[in-house]
């Protein structure tokens, strides 16, 4: 049934929402408007912008991931001419690999440049510095090979708005009995912390695979019995399976997740433009 913008796969599903202690969110198209924009490109290792761009969008150019589309988005506006990719492989919650003229480069997050050992002490300082902005970081780069230790490129800094009712529905949710907000994310640790801060979120947790998330639910589950989770990617629709009850960023979620939820939201928000006071039933009802 469709109430208010949001499609419900039954009526058991609302008499879970009211019985909900814990509200856990995704960020990117969650708590954010998921419609991020490139803010800046850092070239690395002497290599030119243009350059770090033009890969990052030929390894980008498979991917549905927001990130991705930014990045691809970004090379077009620039008139930055796509490389021919082959090979491409997705790195759930952390980038994604492809072969670009004959070697085997990388789009990623920190944590995943890290793991593959091509982070400096230099490199790391600059990524602290972009994600304590509150923004996004994809690493670019070659991968290692053989005795090649493979080198970064440039670091591609990636900004998406909160939502402007975000922080307005989370107190809603607590004046209605919802004791905890608390965010996982797959980003940095640094730039979920200002994003949390920013939305009135009460807990964040960053670098968070699927199964990370599926841990942190279950967890929750736990501790407070019944518990929600919020999201809009594939990457979220493991832990909203979990959960006493998923509910979906209907606008820019993903299949998977639209399909995996109890709840759809059809419209992600408050209904600013009639001046609708924004309430739990924005949301749930």
């Amino acid at each position: 049934m469709t109430r208010r913008g949001v499609l419900t796969k039954g009526g058991v599903f609302l008499e879970e929402v009211g019985r909900l202690r814990v509200l856990a969110v995704d960020k990117t198209g969650t708590i954010t408007a998921g419609k991020p924009t490139v803010h800046s490109v850092v070239p690395w290792n002497g290599t030119e912008e243009t350059q770090v761009v033009r890969i990052a969008a030929a390894v980008d150019g498979y991917s549905e991931h927001p990130l991705a589309r930014a990045i691809v988005a970004y090379a077009t506006s620039r008139e930055i001419a796509a490389l021919e990719s082959s090979g491409y492989k997705a790195i759930t919650g952390k980038g994604a690999e492809a072969d670009v003229e004959g070697r085997r480069y990388f789009a990623s997050n920190h944590r995943y440049a890290h793991d593959l050992g091509v982070c400096s002490s230099e490199l790391e300082a600059a990524l602290g510095e972009i994600e304590a902005q509150g923004l996004s970081v994809v690493v670019v780069g070659q991968l290692p090979s053989g005795s090649d230790g493979g080198y970064v490129l440039g670091v591609i800094a990636i900004g998406d708005t909160i939502r402007e009712d975000a922080n307005e529905a989370i107190q809603a949710l607590h004046a209605v009995g919802i004791k905890k907000v608390v965010m996982i994310s797959g980003d940095n640790q640094r730039t979920v912390d200002a994003v949390a801060k920013q939305a009135g979120i009460d807990e964040a947790y960053g670098d968070q695979l699927p199964e990370d998330k599926v841990e942190r639910v279950r967890t929750l589950l736990i501790e407070y019995g019944h518990v929600g989770m919020v999201g809009d990617g594939a990457n979220d629709a493991p832990a909203m399976a979990l959960a006493s009850i998923g509910i979906a960023m209907g606008s820019v979620g993903t299949d998977t997740a639209i399909e995996t939820a109890d709840i759809a939201l059809v419209q992600d928000g408050c209904d600013v433009a009639r001046n609708r006071k924004c309430t739990p039933t924005s949301y749930v009802s």
